[in-house]
């Protein structure tokens, strides 16, 4: 009597051990821990190669630097309330300080929004430098596909060579007969002398 139940007991437990490893595997969380973060984050240090990629990046970045101007922004008004309590304590200047304790505890929160300030600060120049070299990249990618578009092929450029030689032959034409170059020169400027002739009669 005793087995049969702790067969059950046993199969159970085995059941319930697999619907959790059920659970947790359609749920990602047998994953490695960075392997999520990594999923969810996006994948940091994924090398930009296609034009989409290069968008996609833009787009994110002027996100996160609309982000950092926004806490700059709730900085400075922090700093600014900080400032409005020094000066409701009666500080107009360094002179003016005390041992109050509330004045110093006042300074240092200045001091803090000072400093944070000037961190994200200096971030906004390293999102925008990050989105200018995008944009150049862009610009580049444009340049190239716009080119791949309309400039002659190999096969367009020989062709094209082909009808010019073949015409020049047909015409009489050869680039290297300073003969017939010096002949057209000389009916050149005969006939602007005739025309100029002409007009002066006029």
């Amino acid at each position: 009597m005793a087995r049969p139940i702790k067969s059950i007991v046993v199969g159970v437990l085995i059941a319930a051990l697999g619907l959790i490893a059920l659970y947790a595997f359609v749920n990602n969380l047998l994953q490695p821990r960075g392997e999520v973060i990594g999923q969810k984050l996006g994948d940091e240090n994924k090398i930009l190669t296609t034009e989409r990629d290069f968008r996609d990046k833009i787009t994110e970045l002027r996100i996160q630097r609309e982000k950092v101007d926004r806490g700059i922004k709730r900085l400075e008004l922090r700093k600014t309330e900080t400032l409005k309590y020094l000066k409701d304590k009666g500080i107009r200047s360094s002179a003016d300080v005390t041992d109050d304790t509330d004045v110093t505890y006042a300074l240092r929160n200045l001091k803090g929004w000072k400093v944070e300030i000037e961190k994200l600060q200096e971030d906004t120049k390293n999102y925008d430098e990050a989105i200018s070299s995008i944009e150049v990249m862009l610009d580049e990618l444009e340049r190239k596909r716009i080119n791949q578009e309309v400039a002659l092929t190999e096969e367009e450029y020989l062709e094209m060579r082909k009808i010019v030689k073949d015409l020049n032959e047909r015409l009489g034409l050869d680039k290297n007969d300073v003969l017939a170059e010096e002949e057209l020169g000389q009916i050149l400027d005969e006939e602007l002398e005739k025309e100029a002739a002409d007009s002066g009669d006029n």
